[in-house]
């Protein structure tokens, strides 16, 4: 939904080929990851709409459909992102990787409270959380007047995938979380915690073994 401070919605993906497409699966790309939009023209004057992660690697290409509406918000000098929702693989010889991604476009002007918000709107998908992300003129400035900490209370369900297609990814792992955890500087905190786990879970195995006479 468009307003005068914001443009949000969700937006399929797709990948050029089912190889292409494994990227997704690895760390490099989250649930919840923030990427940019890059337009790439075409020999027909059309124009490819890459998702470049973090790492600067485009991994996947933005449903045609959505060219006019990228196109004209990049025009007018917009803020663009582009926040991962989930993978999805296809069955097949044809079969490929495609999702959605939460599409978010802002007037600079109100940057720095959509920053934050897609920074709280990553923490929510990368729990497997949808938030309902078509947005009123109101409840954009809700974002901007709290300098974007306000969050959506509505959800949506998963679209159905129909037969062939299987969910591969609508959350972050606990590893996912340990890596990037470690990639920004909480690794220790992690760590910690999955010792302490280890422990009790060892804890808990030599109390069951005692009982069992095996020691």
């Amino acid at each position: 939904m468009l307003n005068d401070y914001c443009f949000s919605t969700y937006a399929r993906y797709t990948t050029l080929s089912r190889s292409d497409g494994a990227v997704l699966m690895g760390a490099d790309n989250l649930v919840g990851d923030i990427y940019t939009i890059e337009p790439e023209l075409q020999e027909d004057r059309s124009y490819r709409l890459w998702l470049v992660n973090r790492f600067g690697a485009k991994v996947a290409i933005l449903d045609q459909s959505h060219e006019h509406r990228v196109q004209t918000l990049l025009a007018r000098g917009w803020t663009l992102r582009a926040l991962l929702s989930f993978v999805a693989l296809s069955d097949g010889d044809e079969g490929t990787y495609w999702g959605e991604v939460i599409l978010l476009g802002n007037d600079p002007h109100y940057d720095e409270a959509f920053k934050t918000f897609a920074l709280n709107l990553r923490e929510l998908l990368s729990e497997g959380v949808r938030p309902q992300v078509e947005f009123t003129e109101q409840a954009a400035r809700q974002i901007i007047n709290s300098n974007g900490s306000w969050m959506p209370t509505d959800r949506i369900s998963a679209p159905k995938l129909g037969k062939g297609s299987a969910l591969v990814k609508s959350r972050r792992s606990a590893s996912e979380k340990l890596v990037e955890a470690g990639r920004s500087g909480k690794g220790g905190c992690w760590a910690i915690t999955i010792a302490l786990w280890i422990a009790i879970g060892a804890l808990v195995l030599a109390g069951v073994a005692k009982l069992l006479g095996l020691f």
